[in-house]
Order: C-alpha cells, then structure tokens, then sequence
C-alpha cells in the first residue's frame, strides 16, 4: 500500500489533447511534451496515450529522455530541446532522435557520430533561433560559423528552423520571421514557435508544430481556456494518526504553530521528500489547504520530510486511513502555486521519484 500517489486520467489527457486540437490553425500538430516525466504525470505512460491519438511528434528535454521512451517502445519522432555532449551524439543517431542544433561545435559532433554513406540518408535536425529568449538559440554573430559547419556537413538536413517564446507578445513573431530568412538557405520544410499558451491564445501563428506541455495535463494562465481543460493529475495520501490537542499546544518543528482552540489533528503521509514542499505552510495561516471528505482542511506546522500536519477539526470524525487530497481537479496546481508563491509547472514537476503514479481511465 503506497503511502502516497498520484493518480492520472486517461480520460483528461485525451479531453485536454481534443480542446488544443480544436484550437490548431490547419496543417499544425501537436508536439506533446513529456519531458519532465510529463511534468509529473509519468513520460511512459503519456507518450503512448498521445501516440495512440495520433500525435507523431514527443518532445523532450534530454537525449537520456529521449533514449528512455525508444527503451520502452515508443516509435514515432522524438525532439530533444536542451543539448547533449559530444559524446551523446552517437545516441542521438542510433536512437533515431531529432536534436535541436544552435552551436556549431554541435554540428562537428553529429557529424563524427553518423555512419558512411549517411549523406544519402540524411539525418534530421531542428536548427534554433534565439528571438528574444536569450537563452539557447542561434544569433546573427553566430550564422557565419552555423554556414561553414553545415557547408561541410551534407550528413545533416535542416528539416525545421524553430525558436522558443519568452513572452506571448507578437515581437519574437516578427523576429522569427527575420531569422528564417536568413535560415531559407539550408532549405527547412518547416517552422515551429508555439508553445501551450500561444497555441491556445494566438493559434494563427501556425507553424508545422505547436509543442504543447502544460495544457495536455490541464492547465492555462488564461481563465477562457482553463474552464475547457481538466487536470489530468491527482495526488493523494492517507491519514495516518489521529489526536486531540489542548489550547496552546506545539505542532510540528520548532512549535512554529501553536493551537489556538482544542483542535483535532491528523498526521498525512507526505512530505517535501514527496514534492509536498515546506513553502506550502504560513505561519500567518494563509497556506495550504487538504480535502478529507470534501472538507479543506488547513496545514498546520512546519511540513516535515515525510509528514504533514492538518487541522482536521472541521471535517467531523475521520477514519484512520482516510483518503487525503493533496492536488487535483477540486484541489489544482495553480492553489498550490499560489500558496507557495511559485507557479504550477514548479509545482508538478517537483512530484518526487517516490511517489506512484497510476494510469487510469
């Protein structure tokens, strides 16, 4: 019996994939990102429900990530956004995975890692312009050295230029638009830019691929398309001991809370060890809340390793072993964000390794 888990609907993803779907302008796919473990929600798992819907292209953040889901069968097409090393390069071609490519040195690399003869069966990459992140991304003082290494690299094929979003403003658009021009040399068949909430907000951008993460498993930061998305994820613990406390007792670490009435407490299984983070609780009472039969309950003390104290008093008498709802449809990410002054990709994909995830319909 876990001590605490997740469980992940089936169902949602799919209802979350149709709404964005609903949304592409013609002739754009969705490119479903799992990296992260599907930001909490199990990468393995995810992959093969997106698969299954017809999404042909994964993206992640590593070549470990990508080699992991080709270990567990997945087929279809795999961008890998953050980099590899040198000597990742001859994963990326054996695992047939599509690097996304910014550094010339990245070029050396691919092409001492593809096989005679590979010119007549080039390999994919997706070339990255930097329009404004500033992060990772060709820019224009980088093109002359981009040139020269894919002049003496016909192994490689520039299948798609694409860059990333730091603002859903319309500025890197237009940036995007320069860069190409420059990138129309190497022939690209395609574009990408849209990220979850350009996809939703700005679908006329368009492009071959909207790579789409946080709207799959249920989220927005715009309110009108929220209400259209369900959280795919919900985590969940049991209550594991029960007492009565007088006025003015300690509760947790520190006694940072002290009771104020006689107040029931119950101890639930999780804790920042679980992705159930200290932030969580305010000692000035405005942190986080539990459901335990449909009742908010009130964290109280500092939250331990694997522990966490609740004012269950309101609830009414409560099993042992009761059910505990840390994060879920009735209990979102965005909460929690809010309680922890983070946001809810922070929040999801902190779940910890030690959690279970169990994929349900």
């Amino acid at each position: 019996m876990a001590r605490n888990w997740v469980e992940i609907s089936r169902a949602a993803l799919l209802a979350n994939l149709a709404y964005v779907r609903q949304r592409l302008a013609p002739g754009t796919e969705v490119c479903a990102v799992v990296k992260a473990d599907a930001y909490g929600h199990g990468a393995v798992a995810c992959a093969s429900i997106f698969a299954e819907a017809g999404v042909k292209w994964l993206a992640v953040t590593s070549v470990e990530e990508g080699a992991r889901l080709r270990r567990a069968g997945m087929g279809g097409r795999i961008l890998v956004l953050a980099g590899f090393t040198a000597e990742q390069a001859a994963s990326i071609v054996a695992d047939q995975l599509t690097p996304a490519v910014w550094d010339a040195q990245q070029i050396d690399w691919l092409r001492a890692a593809t096989r005679p003869g590979q010119s007549r069966r080039q390999f994919n990459i997706h070339l990255k312009l930097d329009t404004g992140m500033g992060r990772l991304g060709i820019r224009p003082d980088q093109y002359g050295a981009m040139e020269t290494a894919l002049a003496r690299t016909p192994e490689l094929r520039v299948e798609a230029v694409f860059s990333h979003l730091a603002e859903t403003g319309d500025r890197q658009l237009a940036a995007l638009g320069e860069a190409r021009g420059w990138a129309q040399q190497f022939e690209p068949e395609a574009w990408h830019l849209l990220n979850s909430e350009a996809a939703l907000a700005h679908p006329e951008w368009g492009g071959a691929l909207a790579r789409v993460g946080l709207a799959l498993y249920g989220y927005s930061a715009d309110p009108a398309h929220s209400e259209h998305l369900a959280p795919a994820l919900s985590w969940k613990t049991r209550v594991i001991s029960l007492k009565q406390l007088p006025a003015g007792h300690g509760v947790g670490y520190g006694a940072a809370y002290r009771t104020t009435r006689t107040t029931n407490v119950a101890t639930i299984a999780v804790g920042y060890a679980d992705g159930y983070r200290r932030d969580l609780w305010s000692a000035n009472g405005d942190g986080a809340r539990v459901l335990i039969r449909g009742v908010e309950c009130p964290v109280v003390g500092n939250i331990s390793m694997d522990l966490t104290t609740v004012d269950v008093t309101a609830a009414g008498e409560i099993p042992l072993g009761a059910d505990v709802v840390l994060l879920g449809p009735a209990m979102p990410a965005t909460r929690l964000a809010d309680w922890a002054a983070t946001i809810p990709y922070e929040i999801l994909c902190g779940l910890s390794a030690r959690v279970e995830r169990v994929h349900g319909n």
